[in-house]
């Protein structure tokens, strides 16, 4: 058998599957091109189910954040430094759908683990503090598409 691939472009996860009529010389098949996708762009308004936190709202404990029905709780924060003004993770208490996008410097990053921590790394002149953190509920799908949250 050879691995069919699903690949939300810009999502949160890679999901895969077997599929035995597959010849082994055929390319993967992308199917998630079929799939809606909940859309977040790094300025502008937002999907109704995603919430966004920036300025003075990072590094607050406890922080409560609704991301549509659901609801997460960021009790934690890494500091870059002492100082603790350059905030690079955190951890939460997070729902299963819901995902989150990370803006820190001039990158984007989306994931649905509840820890982040930078990963260009904790010190030097890649790593960058948060800028700006959005959450959305990304509700589990049943019909054959990944759950999928894109960033623009």
């Amino acid at each position: 058998m050879r691995p069919l691939f699903s690949l939300a472009v810009g999502a949160v996860a890679l999901f895969s599957a077997t599929r035995p009529d597959t010849a082994p010389d055929e390319a993967p098949v992308v199917v998630a091109a079929r799939c809606p996708r909940l859309v977040v762009r790094a300025a502008g308004p937002l999907p109704a189910a995603c919430t966004r936190l920036e300025g003075g709202d990072i590094g607050k404990l406890p922080l409560v954040v609704k991301a549509g029905a659901q609801q997460v709780v960021i009790d934690e924060w890494a500091a870059r430094d002492v100082s603790g003004r350059e905030l690079i993770g955190f951890a939460a208490e997070l729902p299963g759908d819901v995902a989150y996008v990370v803006r820190a410097g001039d990158s984007t990053y989306a994931d649905i683990s509840p820890r982040w921590l930078n990963p260009a790394g904790v010190v030097g002149p890649r790593s960058q503090p948060i800028s700006q953190l959005t959450f959305c509920h990304v509700p589990r799908r049943v019909d054959g598409c990944p759950a999928a949250l894109e960033v623009e």
